[in-house]
């Protein structure tokens, strides 16, 4: 009985260490990602006309600096 509950306390023992080694933090690019994303999602919420999305030319010619800047992030990640 005594060898099976020092068996038993050394497993926990090793697994609770093992799971502090492995913090396995997010790199720094998977922030600017989540940044990035959200962003795109608010470029392609476009205004309303008459209640319906504006993909009009007009509106791209508008919005085209902010999207070669989108690409521009995404070419840095």
């Amino acid at each position: 009985m005594k060898k099976v509950l020092i068996k038993t306390l050394v497993l926990i023992m090793g697994i609770t260490s093992m799971n502090a080694q492995y913090n396995n933090p997010q790199p720094a690019e998977y922030q600017a990602l989540v940044d990035l994303f959200n962003d795109w999602r608010k470029f392609e919420d476009p205004p309303r006309v008459n209640g319906a999305p504006d993909y009009t030319a007009d509106r791209f010619k508008k919005d085209h600096q902010f999207f070669k800047n989108l690409e521009e992030r995404l070419a840095r990640i």
